[in-house]
């Protein structure tokens, strides 16, 4: 076990909330739906 989720090379974690291209992950729709691109969703 770990400390912290980002400890995990594996995990979901490092695309969904760091915002680091993952190319297994495909982005939530919620995500996407905060703005037209990545800088407006920030």
């Amino acid at each position: 076990m770990v400390e912290h989720p980002a400890e995990y090379p594996w995990s979901s974690y490092h695309g969904n909330t760091l915002n680091k291209d993952v190319a297994l992950l495909s982005p939530h729709h919620c995500y996407l739906s905060l703005g037209a691109n990545q800088e407006a969703r920030k």
